[in-house]
């Protein structure tokens, strides 16, 4: 029956009982419960509880008392209804956070697009962090492997998730404070493998090369056969890392992020003499 006086915008109806529970009453006839209080800083806070038509007197004076008892603990309600309000979106997170971040100092960034987009943007890009449950993330796991996917790609997925989450935790992104790929295991990899080239095979490989039409196959595919090098190691070497006098191809940046030298035999000697300067 509460109603604001004529030739006012709002007035606040206290509780007699629990210190700070209000009702506020405007004169278009909204009427909506809150409680106020001071936080640890003694700044004034007010916290909703809901408005009169949604939450009866009743159910909002018991949810007053236990804000109250919060309040009395050192916690701000109002606060965390903030912070809760700033939580991302996976989606947003990946977009603002993420992806600036790794296109920084990461030259696969684009794989980790890739992989984003592909796999985990439907199933978990509109959801808050915070509502991303480590129950979902191990269905998801074992659904892209009963999708087909290999375990190395399904592994790469969480690989990718469990770190956007650990880079939120260490920025203090709201919302991040549980990793939901804790829980989830990696799928052993069994698909190592180990195999020469027959004599006849490495002839036929020669004569490929040979008739391939290109003037440079000839001396890249024997060099990584011979070097163990990575294609594009190879492809961006520059003859100034090459020290012929000590036998010795310095590549500056390795995989690791190290330089790493690689030792020339008498056959790579042979094939570099052969490479056109």
């Amino acid at each position: 029956a509460a109603n604001c006086p004529s030739g006012k915008g709002k007035i606040d109806y206290y509780d007699s009982s629990i210190t700070g529970f209000i009702l506020e009453v405007r004169s278009s006839g909204g009427k909506t419960f809150h409680l106020r209080y001071r936080d640890q800083h003694g700044k004034q806070r007010q916290h909703k509880i809901g408005d009169s038509k949604s939450i009866s007197f009743e159910k909002a004076r018991q949810a007053a008392l236990i804000l109250r008892s919060r309040v009395v603990l050192g916690d701000s309600p109002s606060d965390e209804r903030k912070v809760k309000r700033m939580v991302p979106t996976l989606d947003e997170f990946f977009e603002k956070r993420y992806m600036p971040f790794i296109k920084g100092y990461k030259k696969s960034w684009s794989s980790d697009e890739s992989y984003y987009r592909n796999h985990l943007l439907r199933r978990f890009g509109n959801l808050h962090l915070d509502q991303i449950s480590q129950q979902s993330v191990i269905e998801h796991h074992h659904a892209l492997r009963a999708a087909g996917y290999a375990p190395a790609t399904c592994n790469r997925v969480l690989v990718l998730l469990r770190y956007m989450y650990n880079l939120a935790a260490k920025w203090e992104v709201p919302g991040s404070g549980g990793n939901p790929t804790s829980g989830a295991s990696m799928y052993e990899l069994n698909n190592a493998r180990e195999r020469y080239l027959t004599p006849e095979e490495t002839q036929r490989l020669r004569r490929a090369l040979e008739l391939s039409g290109s003037s440079q196959l000839k001396f890249i595919v024997p060099l990584l056969l011979m070097t163990g090098a990575r294609k594009r190691e190879l492809l961006d070497a520059c003859w100034s890392h090459f020290d012929m006098d000590r036998r010795s191809w310095r590549i500056p940046t390795s995989k690791s992020g190290k330089a790493r030298h690689v030792p020339l035999s008498a056959t790579v000697m042979e094939i570099l003499a052969q490479l056109p300067r």
